[in-house]
């Protein structure tokens, strides 16, 4: 090139590196065309995917269950539940939601009713239970065919009378209050024994003090006799401690079994019945004392309770004849 630079003119440009050059030139211009004209992608062409697919897409890789349908949500327990704490709740729930005990909204009672059976069917069976949790309801359809199948109204009605007994209702309420008494007698009966066992080892160590105290006691028979009294105060302590937890329990078992049956008691429709007809006759006897008899509004809502505690009174009587 000499001391002059080179220049972009038709005399440079005919040498070969001025065919170097073109190259370059060439080369710059295809790719600042190509990055200001890009190809559209799939989804500009095709437009935005169906709601359908994507959500078959986000199915496929999550796939997820109905709360309704749920066992686990329908029974309300927790995934790592027991077979007792599942035969329980399927219990609380079968009697709430018999179709007996809702004769106003019967229809939504039996299907209810159904939906607690085939939760229980399917968490009662171990083997349908682990498939279940492995792939839910199509892997325990797949698992066990027909077996899977959802319960009809009389194999659920089938399923309660092998849980409760082909018995009333009112029938099954009142064995489930024996039972509830049963247990708290044997807890009082337990309560009674360690309260006996701590008296008996306080009069022991009663009299090893005593006996130790006595004069003619040698040295060591009073730190043998002292070391006894020890040993039996220490077993004291431990049986006052069982007692105090015994009595916890039994006050703590008693006022959920007061509060069950009474739960219980009120899905009967003969209590339902009462319920409505105390209401109504204290409303009528408190309306009726506060417009006919002109009582004052302190008054008439003194005969309301009064009323509506005195028919409480008399259907409670009535029951226990």
């Amino acid at each position: 090139f000499g001391s002059r630079p080179f220049a972009c003119s038709s005399e440079g440009l005919g040498t070969p590196l001025g065919a170097m050059w073109r190259a370059l030139l060439l080369v710059s211009e295809a790719r600042s065309q190509r990055s200001r004209f890009r190809l559209p992608s799939c989804q500009h062409v095709l437009g935005p995917s169906p709601p359908w697919s994507r959500g078959a897409a986000s199915s496929s890789r999550s796939p997820k269950t109905d709360d309704r349908m749920d066992p686990y949500k329908v029974l309300d327990v927790q995934r790592d539940a027991s077979q007792d704490d599942v035969k329980r709740a399927y219990r609380r729930l079968a009697l709430r939601w018999h179709p007996d005990r809702n004769p106003d909204n019967q229809a939504a009672a039996e299907q209810e009713f159904k939906r607690i059976s085939n939760a229980y069917k399917l968490l009662s069976d171990p083997a349908q239970r682990a498939v279940y949790d492995r792939g839910g309801f199509d892997g325990a359809r797949q698992g066990f065919g027909a077996q899977a199948q959802p319960f009809s109204e009389q194999e659920a009605a089938e399923l309660f009378r092998q849980m409760f007994g082909n018995k009333p209702l009112h029938e099954i309420i009142r064995e489930v209050e024996q039972a509830a008494e049963e247990k708290n007698e044997q807890m009082a009966a337990q309560e009674n024994q360690l309260r006996d066992q701590a008296d008996r080892l306080r009069r022991e160590i009663a009299d090893l003090e005593l006996q130790a105290r006595r004069p003619g006691v040698s040295v060591f028979q009073a730190s043998q006799v002292t070391l006894l009294a020890q040993q039996k105060s220490l077993r004291l302590q431990q049986v006052e401690q069982a007692l105090q937890q015994t009595w916890t329990q039994r006050l703590v078992q008693r006022s959920n079994a007061n509060f069950a049956l009474s739960r219980l008691r009120m899905l009967d429709p003969v209590r339902q019945a009462e319920s409505r007809l105390r209401v109504r006759l204290a409303w009528g006897t408190a309306l009726g004392a506060y417009f006919i008899c002109g009582t004052s509004l302190v008054g008439a809502i003194c005969v309301f309770l009064g009323t509506s505690l005195g028919a409480r009174l008399a259907f409670a009587a009535w029951a226990r004849l």
